[in-house]
């Protein structure tokens, strides 16, 4: 009990001595590193405030290493051993015990790693990353939870995927699915650690990156919140305008709102626009994931509302960000492929925040968890809006079905 009062005691006086930093003419950094154990050259990855993306090398020389560079913020990087650029995993470069990520910001920041075990690097001299290893501390618990789960999940996933026995199949996803619940408490829990942190901590750099993980677990208006009370330094932040960026794409997603256009190629090789669909009635855009049970469900909730009312002009685009080959075996065995309409979207991520990038389909509505259910009058006008997150798989059902009787009069 001492020691975890004298740790809130610290985190209370850190957040007391904040220093005031304004994002301004750009200052060098400098990271001076020894590495301990087998040498092994070392990659430093990271964005800068004008969106460029950075990745430097060095060879470290009797165990010592420097890395350089201008900042005019304090920003995330990924410290990490080397890997060729045409093997390296874009989307996860924070994985494995070869990487550790570090916000630097401008002065000397000196850090100490292990060869194999970068994770447990001594990183002194970065204002931000002192308060990012309080932050995870508070979190640590519920990290190391939700990553077992995971473990656990993907497992399960991979024996559904390979196996032909159906009964197993059923089993094992409702296993999935009971992962899923429990992986959603923990997010929320873990997200309430942040809340509290960005809206203790105004001035901290490190509050629009927390902010912008955590946006989908709670209202617009707060959010809004959150953001109004930082700092003008903050605000005009590379992470700062990013957060302007989601709550006006939050804003756009909204009920009443146009939904955003898109023009791509569907399963068939056919081009498909929304726009093509204006004028002849309700349109239902579908997001999800064939390895998740409750989109499964959803899918087959949604035959039923498309042999009821496809007749009176009513149509359903599935969007699924699955890799291809299992998104087309998941169109074959659900029988799909000769029902609605299905696209692929393109799955880039940024790699640091994890979200969807602004330029395509899962960007543009604001998709993050699934199934997500979009309902488009035909007038192109958003008339619904229901996800996994905030609602019950089985009350978005209901939801869908009260809606289109409200608007869909059957004979």
């Amino acid at each position: 009990m001492k020691k975890r009062a004298t740790f809130f005691l610290v985190f209370c006086i850190l957040s007391t001595l904040i220093y005031a930093q304004s994002v301004g003419e750009k200052q060098r950094f400098t990271i001076k590193g020894q590495l301990i154990g087998k040498e092994t050259k070392l990659w430093l990855i990271y964005r800068d405030e004008n969106q460029t993306y950075h990745a430097d090398t060095c060879t470290p020389k009797n165990g010592l290493f420097t890395f350089s560079g201008l900042l005019a913020e304090p920003t995330l990087a990924v410290l990490r051993k080397y890997q060729d650029p045409q093997e390296f995993v874009v989307m996860s470069p924070t994985n494995g015990p070869q990487a550790k990520e570090i916000f630097i910001e401008p002065g000397v920041i000196k850090v100490v790693l292990t060869e194999g075990k970068f994770k447990d690097a001594v990183i002194t001299g970065s204002h931000s990353q002192l308060e990012n290893d309080l932050l995870i501390k508070l979190k640590q618990h519920i990290i190391n939870e939700s990553d077992s789960l995971g473990t656990i999940y993907w497992k399960i996933s991979k024996q559904i995927y390979e196996t032909n026995d159906q009964s197993l199949k059923d089993k094992l996803q409702l296993e999935c699915k009971k992962i899923d619940r429990l992986t959603s408490k923990l997010m929320l829990e873990k997200s309430k650690k942040s809340f509290d942190f960005v809206n203790t901590h105004p001035d901290s750099f490190i509050s629009p990156g927390e902010l912008m993980k955590i946006q989908y677990w709670f209202s617009l208006d707060t959010i809004k919140l959150l953001y109004n009370q930082m700092n003008s330094s903050v605000k005009n932040s590379r992470d700062g305008i990013s957060v302007a960026k989601i709550i006006e794409r939050r804003e756009n997603n909204l009920v009443g709102k146009i939904a955003p256009g898109f023009t791509t190629i569907d399963v068939n090789g056919d081009t498909l626009s929304l726009s093509s669909f204006r004028g002849k009635g309700l349109v239902l855009l579908c997001f999800w994931e064939s390895r998740r049970l409750t989109c499964k469900e959803m899918n087959l909730h949604l035959k039923e509302v498309y042999n009821k009312y496809h007749s009176k002009n009513f149509d359903i685009i599935s969007i699924s960000n699955d890799p291809k080959v299992g998104w087309l075996r998941a169109l074959k065995e659900d029988s799909l492929l000769n029902l609605w309409h299905h696209i692929l979207a393109k799955n880039f991520w940024l790699r640091d925040i994890g979200r969807p990038t602004e330029d395509n389909i899962l960007g543009k509505y604001d998709m993050t968890f699934t199934p997500l259910l979009i309902l488009v009058n035909n007038e192109g006008i958003i008339v619904g809006r229901w996800d996994r997150q905030h609602t019950e798989e089985k009350e978005i059902e209901l939801a869908l079905d009260k809606k289109l009787s409200e608007l869909i009069k059957l004979d």
